[in-house]
């Protein structure tokens, strides 16, 4: 066994959000996310919304997939988070 220590490497591409904190800062209007990512953010961090689940209600979240290159879908941060601040305010 050797005594070599390791540190891991920086994860690369934009930082994970924090779906218990508010985001704040200012969103880029051409910034996109996976739908993984949207579904973190509209589920939460214990219950995120399934890809699937998000793709069949796209039209009554308000949502419209890009597909920057074949085979990859993006949507829009600023439209997720103004779904997610309309889903907080219907309760």
């Amino acid at each position: 066994m050797s005594n070599v220590v390791t540190t891991p490497t920086p994860r690369r591409g934009r930082p994970k959000v924090d779906e218990d904190e508010p985001i704040t800062e200012e969103v880029d209007d051409g910034e996109l996310i996976t739908v993984v990512e949207a579904g973190r953010i509209l589920g939460g961090k214990q219950k995120p919304l399934n890809r699937a689940t998000i793709y069949r209600n796209l039209e009554r979240l308000g949502l419209k997939i890009v597909h920057p290159t074949p085979g990859a879908s993006r949507l829009s941060l600023k439209q997720v988070l103004k779904a997610r601040a309309r889903a907080i305010a219907s309760e």
